[in-house]
């Protein structure tokens, strides 16, 4: 664009390898379209990525066959360029490169009247004619559809520069961003008219009779309008009621073929700011999730999430209920710390109400597994209060359970809790196993015996 030769050594190690390719490609031999490569930069052509690839099979009588498309952009300036191979004399072919917007108002006719068929349901909004005769820019012109005609300005008008390089295969041009004012994001295809004006090749590549451009291949504005969208966004608890917290989740996605930085996301409720997430850097492909803590108000409400640069946006409303209890069970723990078999012993139990209204009366549960062991009454709370509550059992035979402890018809998160008991055996007089125990029975009433047996021969009647 510049003329400088370090953007031309630039250049040419991102086209070289497309000219081998070339070369080494047999007849009638294609490579994939609207393939992608960039080092993720977006300065100049320091991160230029392939939008498109052409027909890599040369064709008998045309002056070039163009093999790929380039576009990139900076805060400044867009690019764009053709690589081809040189299969005839260049004559006094043109080449032009066709903008179809996104969102802009455009025509569906070719500007000159040109014999090629544009993609169907794509508006052209900018057409570049690249007189190929002469030095660039020379007669190279730029139309442009204003919402109503076509109008018609040189690129030095404009301030836009091009250039050509048979050896490396290149023609290109960059445009100052004040200089296309209807160009965003778009897309993009490129078609060679020889010199009687007939369509001999294009990229993406011309198929059918009468020729027709088959599809444009997609560019994005990365500085001001990065494809960024929000693929996602909902909420933790819908059904939350005043006072409590809700989480609202997105995810923002990268829809384009460069890695985006320097992304924020910002939240709003009702138009007020909720929070925001700044810095960003998302992959190709890649995506971010995010969360946003808000205290439910009753009513309903709108949610909308920005993303920055480009403002692309996500809105989701919900309706909350007014304030209401909400019962948790807190905490757990066993007393005594060591459980006996047939000893009872007690569950107590924290339970707390984390609403925004006082809680009715109600009773918390112990259960195994659905039976029922024991019942407590719970008082009325206050918003934040909390009682402790005494549960008992007794368990007759030793090993652990699982006791769950829950507030009896509430069904929400943390209106339950799990604990576990260890029932170990009784223990035994003076802590002596079993078997010693029965052998000191069995010893006693031995020696018993031997300091009866005498007496009682004694006193056996007809004794001498």
């Amino acid at each position: 664009m510049t003329g400088t030769r370090a953007r031309r050594a630039a250049l040419a190690l991102v086209v070289v390898p497309f000219l081998l390719l070339a070369a080494a490609a047999p007849a009638g031999s294609a490579v994939a379209q609207e393939t992608h490569r960039s080092d993720g930069h977006g300065d100049d052509w320091d991160g230029e990525d392939v939008v498109a690839l052409g027909d890599l099979a040369a064709r008998a009588g045309a002056p070039l066959d163009l093999t790929a498309l380039l576009a990139d952009d900076n805060a400044s300036h867009w690019f764009f360029a053709a690589n081809y191979t040189v299969v005839g004399a260049p004559g006094n072919s043109t080449l032009a490169f066709y903008f179809f917007g996104e969102d802009q108002a455009g025509s569906p006719a070719e500007p000159r009247g040109l014999g090629v068929r544009l993609p169907a349901g794509a508006a052209l909004t900018f057409a570049i004619y690249l007189d190929l005769s002469g030095p660039l820019p020379g007669a190279s012109e730029l139309t442009y559809f204003d919402g109503a005609s076509w109008k018609v300005r040189t690129l030095q008008e404009l301030g836009l520069t091009a250039a050509r390089n048979d050896t490396a295969g290149l023609i290109e041009f960059s445009a100052p961003r004040d200089s296309l004012l209807f160009l965003a994001a778009g897309r993009l295809a490129a078609v060679l008219f020889n010199a009687s004006g007939t369509a001999v090749d294009a990229v993406p590549d011309l198929v059918g009779q009468p020729p027709s451009v088959s599809a444009a291949a997609a560019f994005f504005d990365y500085s001001y309008r990065p494809p960024i969208a929000f693929t996602a966004i909902g909420f933790s608890d819908p059904g939350a009621a005043e006072g409590q917290p809700v989480l609202l989740f997105l995810q923002l996605s990268n829809e384009g073929p460069k890695t985006a930085t320097g992304v924020s996301a910002h939240v709003f409720v009702d138009g007020e700011p909720l929070g925001a997430r700044e810095g960003l850097t998302l992959l190709p492909g890649g995506t971010a999730v995010m969360n946003f803590t808000w205290t439910a108000r009753a009513g309903q409400h709108n949610f909308t999430a920005t993303s920055f640069p480009g403002g692309q946006q996500a809105t989701i409303s919900a309706v909350f209920s007014g304030a209401a209890a909400v019962l948790v069970v807190e905490g757990a723990r066993i007393e005594p710390a060591t459980v006996h078999a047939g000893d009872n012993f007690r569950v107590l139990v924290t339970v707390r109400n984390l609403g925004a209204a006082p809680s009715g009366a109600a009773e918390i549960l112990l259960k195994d597994a659905t039976r029922v062991l024991s019942r407590a009454s719970v008082p009325q709370l206050p918003p934040g209060g909390a009682v402790l509550a005494s549960l008992g059992a007794t368990y007759e035979l030793p090993g652990t359970r699982t006791l769950r402890v829950e507030v009896d018809g509430v069904h929400t998160p943390g209106a339950a809790a799990e604990v576990e008991v260890a029932v170990q055996q009784r223990p035994v007089p003076f802590e002596l196993p079993l078997e010693a125990l029965a052998l000191l029975v069995v010893a006693g009433a031995a020696l018993a015996m031997w300091f009866l047996t005498p007496a009682l021969l004694a006193e056996r009647p007809g004794k001498p």
